[in-house]
């Protein structure tokens, strides 16, 4: 195994308690943050409670639509909107991965239950030959979830260093 493969990969923080949390953690406003639920952005609860990695998406997102209403006259401009985009991609990969580990965790859940109840025949599972390939799926998972952590990390650090999309300048 190589070093890359050894190091474990930061854990991103999925929610916040409130606006203000939420901004700092952004690199936003609370004004920003505001708008954006007013505007519809689905990841705020009634609680206050803020969705971070669906915020972000949203935000990214809203950014990369101003961005092409702009129409890049410019070089600089051009290459600004190409890695919002690409920081929404990320964005996007990571969520769904985290989707898919979710999907993954109900399923053997799902499993264990009706295997304790009354086995697994009523749930017309595949036979353990084509099992294999599920096997497989996951170990693939398992090898692209840290390197789509890895990747919204790198991009953060970008961003951040170069003020790209604008989420850290207050």
């Amino acid at each position: 195994m190589s070093k890359i493969q050894k190091q474990k990969t930061p854990k991103m923080q999925r929610q916040a308690s409130s606006l203000k949390h939420a901004a700092g953690l952004l690199g936003v406003t609370v004004e920003e943050l505001k708008l954006a639920k007013a505007s519809g952005c689905p990841g705020f609860d009634s609680h206050n409670r803020v969705d971070l990695p669906e915020v972000s998406r949203w935000l990214l997102h809203a950014r990369q639509k101003r961005e092409r209403l702009r129409a890049a006259d410019s070089p600089a401009e051009h290459f600004r909107a190409l890695i919002v985009r690409q920081i929404t991609h990320a964005v996007a990969i990571d969520a769904a991965c985290r989707d898919f580990w979710d999907a993954r965790k109900e399923l053997v859940q799902l499993l264990e239950e009706h295997e304790a109840k009354r086995g697994l025949d009523h749930l017309r599972i595949p036979s353990p030959p084509s099992l294999k390939h599920l096997g497989e799926a996951w170990e693939v998972y398992e090898k692209i979830h840290p390197l789509a952590q890895q990747l919204v990390l790198a991009f953060y650090a970008f961003d951040k260093a170069a003020g790209i999309s604008g989420f850290n300048q207050s």
